[in-house]
């Protein structure tokens, strides 16, 4: 094989410089190319999951705007307090007035802690009918507590002869 001349080597590695540079560039734009897809694909996606929540809120909104707001409130709650015990607790003053209270207890089956706790009774008179409530609050009643309640009888008129339960409500 014959010598190659200076010349020829020069236009030979010139030639092969410039096939590696527009190698590399043509590399460099696949690259760019590439990230800008996944850029437009991870768009496309944040944009779908915004829609979607968007979508769910306006749903949610308007399920809430067809409700009374007395259903409002009542789906603001959770009815996920257990009834342990109840029972009636009469007592008497030192000045000889006789009062009445139902204790008990009562168990966060929520899962989280809730803001406000209620348990609310209907007292009855010997003949069933109600003549006057009960009702006992808590705060912050952590998840899986149990709360011992003392809810004071309070009659308009007659007698307290029972009691039944009206409700347990938790508000988170």
């Amino acid at each position: 094989m014959p010598e190659l001349t200076p010349e020829e080597r020069q236009r030979i590695y010139a030639e092969e410089k410039a096939r590696l540079e527009t190698r590399r560039e043509l590399e460099s734009e696949k690259r760019k190319s590439k990230l800008g897809t996944i850029g437009v694909w991870i768009l496309w996606v944040v944009v779908g999951l915004l829609a979607l929540g968007i979508f769910g809120m306006m749903r949610q909104q308007a399920r809430l705007d067809s409700l009374t707001p007395e259903q409002r409130r009542v789906a603001k709650t959770q009815s996920c307090l257990t009834v342990l015990t109840s029972a009636w607790d009469r007592y008497e003053y030192t000045d000889g007035e006789k009062r009445s209270a139902i204790l008990g207890a009562v168990r966060n089956d929520c899962g989280v802690t809730v803001g406000s706790a209620f348990i609310e009774f209907n007292i009855l008179d010997p003949n069933r009918a109600q003549v006057g409530t009960a009702i006992d609050h808590t705060s912050n009643l952590g998840a899986g507590v149990t709360w011992r309640f003392k809810a004071s009888v309070v009659t308009s008129q007659g007698y307290a002869d029972s009691f039944s339960l009206a409700k347990a409500t938790a508000y988170r």
